[in-house]
């Protein structure tokens, strides 16, 4: 059963996410699997990718997310916008299923996303910034490859 929690538009996409303070290369916003950081106990396991397509999919302690997401939608450096995200609905522990709410509510509140060496921060539009990690974690669930 899926839980559809916003609708929107989807546009073209542009990328802009430049480093500013890393010694090392950025990674590809598109195609690296990242992970909350600072995790929350209860979303630790979460992982979330970007495909070129404008897909985005993520996996959850519980639940699988997938949506639409837009790049270069107005004069920001790094625009970001979702045009929906939806989930499954798995019987899971209330603290599991709220910090996965907490999670998408931010991802659908972006306005900007930056990368800096191997680390996102999503800006929402409240000024909120959700901090994410690449992972290179051959154990970690690829939210890719299950996911259309």
């Amino acid at each position: 059963m899926l839980l559809p929690l916003a609708l929107g538009a989807c546009a073209g996409m542009g990328d802009g996410t430049q480093g500013r303070g890393s010694a090392r290369p950025d990674l590809p916003f598109i195609g690296t699997v990242w992970a909350p950081d600072p995790a929350a106990p209860a979303a630790a396991s979460a992982r979330l990718r970007f495909h070129d397509d404008g897909r985005m999919s993520a996996r959850g302690p519980c639940n699988r997310m997938f949506g639409r997401y837009q790049r270069g939608v107005d004069d920001l450096e790094g625009s970001l916008r979702f045009g929906g995200i939806g989930a499954t609905r798995m019987a899971c522990p209330a603290a599991v299923t709220d910090a996965e709410m907490d999670l998408i509510d931010g991802l659908l509140s972006a306005r900007q996303a930056l990368v800096d060496g191997n680390r996102l921060t999503i800006v929402t539009a409240e000024g909120g910034r959700l901090g994410f990690k690449a992972v290179d974690d051959e154990t970690a669930p690829d939210p890719g490859s299950d996911m259309q």
